[in-house]
C-alpha cells in the first residue's frame, strides 16, 4: 500500500478517516512537534516554520517535519492541520505521498470546535471558553481574536488556509459526509463509493476495505454525535445569518 498525507482543518473528521485507514491495515505516523513561541499578529510565520494549526497557528521548524516526512514508509500516513507553503508541497512530492484534503461543512467543524475546546481541559482555549456564554462561545469561535493566551484565526481565514490545497490537481477530496455514512446521517452508496475511490488510490485491497467500513462507525474517542447536521440545532440561531453570509463564498466553493 502507499504512503499518503492527510491535510484538513481541525475538527472536519480526520479522525474518522485515521480510523478507515488503520482499519484498512495502513499505519498512523504521529506528528508531534515542540511549538515555536512567536506572536502572530506581528511575525510572518514562514520565517519561522511551516503553519501548522488551522486554528491557532502554532510554527514549526521545518527540518523536524522534514525528517519526519522523509521517514515516512509505503503502508504509513501522517495526518496533519497545514496552512498552505510551497516548500511544504514540494516536500510532499518528493517522498511520493499521495495528498488526500478531507473537508467538513465549516459550520459543522465551527460547531465540533467549540464542543471540543470546552471539553478537553489540555487546549489552550478551554479555561477562557468555559468562562463565556453558550452565544459568546460561539461568537469567538467564529469571528476569532485572543481566547485566554492563543489566538485563534476567524473562521474565515481557517478556510482560506486550506482552500489552495484544494486546487491541487492530483489531490484527492474527501468529505466527512460522505465517509460518514448512514449511522451518522449521511448515505451509505457515498460511504462505499468514498472508500473504493480511497483504497484505490492508496493500493487497499477489497476485502480490507470492505471490513473497515463495517467497523467504522462511532469508536473514535474526539468523535462526538457523528450527525452530519447536528450544527443547525446547537449553533445559536441569532449568529447563524452572520456564519451564512461570511461564509458564503466558501459554502459555494466547497458545494455546501
Amino acid at each position: 500500500m502507499k504512503k499518503a498525507f492527510i491535510n484538513s482543518m481541525p475538527k472536519a473528521g480526520t479522525n474518522l478517516l485515521s480510523r478507515f485507514l488503520c482499519l484498512s491495515g495502513l499505519t498512523k505516523v504521529r506528528l508531534s512537534f515542540r511549538q515555536i513561541p512567536f506572536d502572530p499578529l506581528t511575525t510572518p510565520i514562514l520565517d519561522y516554520g511551516y503553519p501548522l494549526g488551522g486554528d491557532y497557528i502554532r510554527p514549526v521548524k521545518r527540518h523536524l517535519v522534514d525528517r519526519r516526512f522523509s521517514s515516512l514508509k509505503d503502508g504509513q500516513f501522517l495526518i496533519g492541520h497545514f496552512g498552505y507553503s510551497h516548500c511544504f508541497l514540494d516536500l510532499a512530492s518528493k517522498i511520493d505521498a499521495q495528498v488526500i484534503v478531507m473537508i467538513r461543512d465549516p459550520r459543522a467543524v465551527l460547531n465540533s470546535f467549540v464542543h471540543y475546546v470546552v471539553k478537553e481541559r489540555r487546549h489552550p482555549m478551554h479555561k477562557y471558553f468555559n468562562s463565556l456564554s453558550h452565544e459568546q462561545r460561539y461568537e469567538v469561535a467564529f469571528r476569532g481574536g485572543w481566547a485566554g493566551k492563543a489566538y485563534l484565526e476567524p473562521m474565515i481565514n481557517r478556510c482560506y488556509m486550506l482552500q489552495p490545497w484544494l486546487d491541487l490537481q492530483d489531490a484527492l477530496l474527501v468529505r466527512f459526509e460522505e465517509l460518514i455514512g448512514a449511522k451518522g446521517g449521511g448515505n451509505d452508496n457515498h460511504q462505499t463509493n468514498v472508500t473504493k475511490v480511497i483504497a484505490d488510490r492508496l493500493g487497499i485491497p477489497e476485502n480490507s476495505r470492505s471490513n473497515a467500513v463495517k467497523l467504522l462507525f462511532g469508536e473514535s474517542n474526539t468523535f462526538r454525535s457523528g450527525q452530519i447536521d447536528s450544527w443547525r440545532l446547537e449553533i445559536p440561531v441569532a449568529l447563524q445569518p452572520e456564519i451564512d453570509h461570511t461564509l458564503r463564498n466558501i459554502l459555494e466553493a466547497w458545494h455546501y
